[in-house]
């Protein structure tokens, strides 16, 4: 990008308002998880926001707590390298947790009956309830309203203030780390078979990707039919790692373009396939 000078206006952007949920719905929530024996973690977009990240990570390592990132996820919200990280189905996982924390999540079942499991369902958003969705449902039992970043925050404290069992959270620590080198395993032969493909195969292209990137490097993904493979195979471990572009299609180029100028010194790659690239030729142009 060429150089240039912003207006003599322009003047810093204020941080944006905190809020947090209301004390007692954070007890009594916490009261739940301290007893749960197989709480799940589903988020979406919590890794928006870089505090929420991790306060994320913070939470489900001080108790051991499963997190799926589901096909709908739109960044990278938990790090794919952690042990805790159990992949994108959450099929299986949903269906024998007895606790489910969605977090930053528009729509987790498809469709809104098809809910697994009859495990109790907390949401944690800023804004649960998406206006401008015409049917959205959440089937939750209890909703704890306010900024990611804190509420997370004070649920690790009053959980681990109610005294949840220690050794259960040690257990549970060492089966979804087994399940996470099960995972990683099965990823990184999926990796070498795809090295001896014939052409160019998404998931050794992404590999390579991931190889070649700056590790703090931003990648904005603008795929539709690779999407899930750019995101397994990318392993984000970090906050604003892995952004994927949202609404009609055209969009990834201006997106792309945007990162860059809101961090000039970060290395910004853009995952896109030849469609979207041609849906909006005025950029490139």
């Amino acid at each position: 990008l060429e150089p240039w000078t912003p207006p003599a206006s322009d003047r810093p952007v204020p941080p944006p308002g905190q809020t947090v949920a209301a004390v007692g719905d954070v007890a009594a929530v916490a009261a739940t998880l301290a007893r749960a024996r197989k709480p799940l973690i589903i988020t979406e977009s919590a890794g928006r926001d870089p505090a929420a990240f991790g306060a994320l990570t913070e939470l489900a390592g001080a108790l051991a707590l499963g997190v799926v990132e589901p096909q709908s996820a739109v960044c990278a919200n938990f790090p794919a390298t952690h042990p805790l990280h159990q992949g994108d189905q959450a099929g299986r996982l949903a269906a024998e947790a007895d606790v489910i924390l969605l977090v930053g999540c528009r729509a987790p079942w498809y469709r809104p009956s098809a809910k697994p499991g009859e495990g109790t369902v907390v949401v944690i958003d800023d804004a649960p309830h998406r206006e401008y969705l015409a049917y959205q449902v959440l089937t939750a039992d209890a909703y704890l309203e306010g900024g990611i970043a804190a509420t997370l925050n004070a649920l690790r404290r009053a959980t681990l203030d109610a005294g949840p069992d220690r050794e259960l959270i040690e257990a549970r620590r060492a089966e979804l780390a087994t399940a996470h080198e099960a995972g990683a395993a099965q990823q990184a032969a999926e990796e070498a078979t795809a090295a001896t493909a014939d052409g160019i195969d998404p998931a050794y292209l992404v590999a390579t990707l991931r190889e070649l990137l700056d590790p703090d490097a931003a990648v904005v993904d603008e795929t539709i039919t690779h999407s899930r493979v750019v995101r397994q195979h990318l392993r984000s471990d970090r906050a604003g790692r892995y952004r994927y572009v949202q609404g009609g299609l055209g969009q990834g180029i201006g997106v792309a373009l945007g990162v860059k100028l809101a961090e000039p010194d970060r290395e910004v790659a853009l995952v896109i396939g030849d469609g979207s690239f041609l849906y909006n030729p005025i950029v490139q142009s």
